[in-house]
């Protein structure tokens, strides 16, 4: 009796671990697409000219995002995050106090060069920010488009193929934009011929 009932705990244990994955995958794969495209900025008013439209895209594993440069200031840099990960978790650690005594001569100037520790929704560190000098810039990257000190102009296109599933966190690593202004975005990246793929 006591094996029987072994087994069905470790059954039911098994499914609870596949379930979620499955569920999450599955969430994507009505339509997956190889390609998507994501406008990286755009032309209305401040702060909406700091924004990704759209904010999140699904792709096949092995596709491709095209971001397009809209505006100036731009520079772009990729990073793996739990699955889990919505907005709000980037969000509320982009709140974190100034602590300098730093009083704002314009909207988030002290703020974007305080130190942010941002952490994903499995409460795992993702970016550490570092303070705003010359030496100590965004840690962590999976992969940053060209140099991460060097802005594109407007209308460049920058691709990017994602050969690995899972959520992926996008981000304009201009302090400006990123800290005060949320500029960042979210790209989901699915096996639909085995949704249990738990890479």
């Amino acid at each position: 009796m006591r094996t029987l009932k072994a087994i069905m705990i470790a059954a039911v244990l098994a499914v609870a671990l596949v379930v979620p994955m499955t569920g999450w995958a599955a969430n994507f794969c009505a339509a997956p697409v190889d390609s998507e495209f994501v406008d990286f900025g755009s032309t209305l008013p401040s702060p909406l000219n700091h924004r990704l439209y759209p904010e999140e895209v699904t792709i096949s594993k092995g596709g491709t995002v095209t971001f397009t440069i809209v505006g100036g200031g731009h520079r772009i840099a990729i990073y793996s995050v739990s699955r889990n990960t919505q907005r709000i978790d980037i969000e509320e650690d982009l709140l974190q106090a100034d602590g300098t005594g730093c009083v704002d001569a314009a909207p988030g100037s002290c703020t974007a060069n305080s130190q942010y520790l941002v952490t994903d929704g499995a409460k795992k560190l993702v970016i550490d920010t570092g303070a705003n000098n010359a030496t100590d810039r965004f840690v962590g990257v999976d992969f940053a488009a060209a140099n991460l000190g060097t802005a594109f102009t407007s209308g460049t296109q920058v691709q990017h193929r994602f050969y690995k599933t899972g959520r992926y966190m996008v981000i304009c690593v201009n302090r400006g934009h990123f800290i005060p202004d949320y500029m960042f975005g979210f790209v989901n990246v699915v096996n639909c011929d085995d949704l249990n793929d738990a890479e």
